[in-house]
C-alpha cells in the first residue's frame, strides 16, 4: 500500500508536533532558568528548602531568645545569691547555646544569599 502525499504530510505533521516542542526548547537561542509552570523542579526545590531553612531558622530564634532569657534571669539571681542554673548555662554554652547562635547567624546569611540569587536570575524572566 502506497501513501499518498496528503498522507505523508498528516504522518509528518504529527511526528513533528511530538518532537518539534523540545526542539525549540533545544535551540533557543538564550538560556533561560525554569520557571514555576516549567516542567523542571527547581524553582519548587528553591522554595521548598526556603520553607525549611526558615522554620529551622525560627526555631533557633526561640532556642537563641530562650538561652538569653534564661542566662540574664540566672545572672540577676546569681547576683542576689539565689541559685537559678547560672552554672548549668555555663555548661550548656559549648554544647547548645553557641552552636545555635552559629546556625543563627549561617542560615541568615545563607537565606538572604539564596534570595538574592533568587531575585537576580530567577525572577528575570
Amino acid at each position: 500500500m502506497r501513501m499518498g502525499t496528503g498522507d505523508k504530510e498528516k504522518l509528518l505533521n504529527e511526528s513533528l508536533s511530538c518532537v518539534l516542542p523540545c526542539f525549540l526548547v533545544i535551540q533557543t537561542p538564550h538560556f533561560s532558568f525554569p520557571t514555576a509552570h516549567s516542567p523542571f523542579p527547581i524553582p519548587i526545590m528553591k522554595d521548598k528548602l526556603l520553607n525549611w531553612l526558615n522554620m529551622v531558622l525560627v526555631a533557633d530564634v526561640f532556642l537563641v531568645l530562650f538561652g538569653f532569657g534564661w542566662l540574664a534571669i540566672a545572672a540577676i539571681g546569681d547576683a542576689a545569691g539565689v541559685n537559678l542554673g547560672l552554672d548549668l548555662w555555663h555548661k550548656l554554652w559549648q554544647p547548645v547555646f553557641n552552636p545555635a547562635i552559629g546556625i543563627l547567624m549561617g542560615g541568615a546569611i545563607l537565606s538572604g544569599i539564596i534570595s538574592w540569587v533568587s531575585r537576580k536570575f530567577l525572577s528575570s524572566q
